[in-house]
């Protein structure tokens, strides 16, 4: 009787027992999956490396698992103090989640932009720039001059350069980019000129010594029309000119260079500017008649060749125009 009942038991032990094998062998399974469904936090990172758990086993962790935080630059160096590996940042860093994207829509600061650059090239060198009618500076001995201080936008360049043509032409600046101007000027052709009024032979002279008392005097009076002595510059600064009259009348500036090396006339009806001059040759009390295609530049004399200010002839060039 009792043999019979503990054989009746066995079976049902060993079936107890495989049950409960494949009970245990389960539940790591399910502890496992709990485990990896969890990322590792910053913190979990730190706990492990201050547990004396090693950079590897930590940055395996991390790849079964994930992570949830971004690695920065600070949180980097919160890893190295715990005692992190570089090579545990470097796999921290690609196991990052990704930095969520911008709502559309979200207002976005525009970045500050530079300044527009003119750059003048002209031929040739030492020309006078003007923008707007302004006067900006010359170009260097080779030509060239670099402007920075412009507001974008459009704005009419002149460079100019007496004896030679005006180039003028409107450009359009726009925030750091760079706009280059080439401005090649040109000598005008000869022009069919009328004679200039003959003036008395005794007050002709073929050059005027700064020491000599008997030289003509500035303001010369003859046949209607108002003459004065003056320089003509050619466009070096000053350092190349010539010494002739400058006859107002009849509707017309002549000039007449007492060597013949410049004869030419101006006609009123065509001169857009006269005055003063800003910045070249300023020292000389230099003045400019300026047409549309042309710019001259003059030195008034005084009766013993020096420089004088040109207001007698400022004001005789506008009581011809009828100003």
């Amino acid at each position: 009787m009792d043999s019979c009942s503990q054989g009746k038991r066995i079976p049902k032990i060993l079936a107890l027992l495989v049950a409960l094998t494949a009970t245990v062998a389960f539940l790591p399974s399910i502890g496992n999956a709990q485990k990896a469904a969890k990322k590792l936090a910053k913190q979990d990172v730190i706990d492990l490396l201050t547990g004396d758990v090693p950079s590897d086993q930590v940055a395996q962790e991390a790849r079964k698992s994930g992570i949830s935080f971004q690695v920065t630059a600070s949180v980097a160096k919160e890893i190295r103090d715990a005692g992190g590996t570089e090579d545990l940042v470097n796999v921290l860093r690609t196991l990052a989640p990704r930095s969520p994207a911008a709502p559309t829509g979200a207002p976005r600061t525009a970045p500050a932009s530079s300044p527009p650059v003119l750059v003048i090239n002209s031929s040739p060198g030492q020309s006078q720039v003007y923008i707007d009618d302004e006067p900006m500076g010359s170009t260097s001995p080779e030509g060239r001059l670099k402007l920075t201080r412009l507001a974008p936008g459009d704005h009419v360049v002149r460079v100019s350069l007496s004896g030679y043509q005006d180039h003028e032409e409107t450009v359009t600046l726009a925030a750091g980019e760079v706009t280059t101007v080439a401005a090649a000027l040109q000598r005008p052709a000869a022009p069919q000129v009328s004679p200039p009024p003959q003036l008395p032979q005794t007050q002709e002279t073929p050059t005027v010594p700064a020491t000599q008392p008997s030289s003509p005097p500035s303001l010369i009076p003859h046949n209607g029309f108002v003459s004065f002595r003056v320089a003509h510059d050619h466009g070096k600064s000053g350092q190349d000119y010539c010494v002739g009259v400058m006859s107002i009348g009849n509707g017309m500036i002549y000039y007449k260079a007492d060597n013949g090396v410049h004869v030419f006339e101006i006609r009123l009806n065509l001169v857009k500017q006269v005055g003063r001059n800003a910045v070249y040759l300023v020292g000389y009390g230099a003045f400019h008649i300026r047409t549309r295609t042309m710019n001259y530049n003059f030195a008034a004399l005084n009766p013993q060749g020096q420089p004088q200010p040109p207001d007698a002839i400022l004001t005789a060039i506008d009581n011809a125009m009828g100003r």
